[in-house]
């Protein structure tokens, strides 16, 4: 097992005698050959929108983040967008990852011809509910100390917690836990009183 973030390693079931390889940070030297290839490969990319090449300054908080492989990534992605990184020197995690699903949000929003039509002003409402949604499955998780949400659970916190009102037929955790943010992980049948009922898990 190859792995560079630890965090929920505890978590897995890892068969008696596995060998288990954790990479150390990437160093200056790396993150440089990272951007090289990184930038190499997405040259096309570059010429044609007028972004300039990807680059973590030496003197940036962006730093820290991009020792790690993952977020260097993730920063490497924010900065695709019109050069964010650069107009964004002292970016925290917290400050790349809210970018980062806000941008990943309007890019599938987009996708929806009534969304583009909308005012900026009513596109930024309508990301900030989505942001508000995906908040509440997360603290849902968190809350119940698992890495995955049941359908039935998530609708009683958005009816609990939520300041939207669903108005289709679809219930506000069916639409949530079908956007591409969340993947299906397995089901599940339940005896009650009205007979079996399914219910399905998922995780971010």
């Amino acid at each position: 097992i190859v792995t560079s973030r630890i965090v929920l390693i505890d978590k897995a079931r890892i068969p008696h005698g596995s060998v288990i390889v954790r990479l150390e940070k990437f160093d200056d030297q790396r993150i440089d050959r990272w951007c090289s290839i990184w930038n190499q490969l997405n040259s096309e990319y570059f010429t044609r929108t007028g972004v300039k090449p990807f680059a973590v300054t030496p003197s940036s908080k962006s730093l820290n983040l991009a020792t790690q492989p993952l977020l260097l990534l993730m920063l490497a992605l924010f900065d695709s967008n019109d050069n964010a990184l650069h107009r964004h020197q002292d970016l925290s995690a917290v400050e790349l990852y809210n970018s980062l699903i806000r941008d990943f949000i309007v890019r599938e929003q987009k996708k929806n011809p009534d969304f583009c039509k909308k005012e900026i002003a009513l596109q930024n409402q309508t990301v900030d509910l989505e942001m508000e949604r995906i908040s509440i499955a997360a603290l849902g998780m968190y809350n119940r100390n698992s890495l995955y949400i049941r359908s039935p659970q998530l609708q009683e916190d958005l009816l609990q917690l939520s300041t939207i009102t669903n108005s289709g037929e679809l219930q506000d955790s069916d639409k949530l836990l079908g956007s591409f943010f969340f993947l299906h992980r397995s089901d599940s049948v339940n005896e009650t009183e009205n007979g079996e009922m399914k219910f399905s898990a998922y995780e971010f």
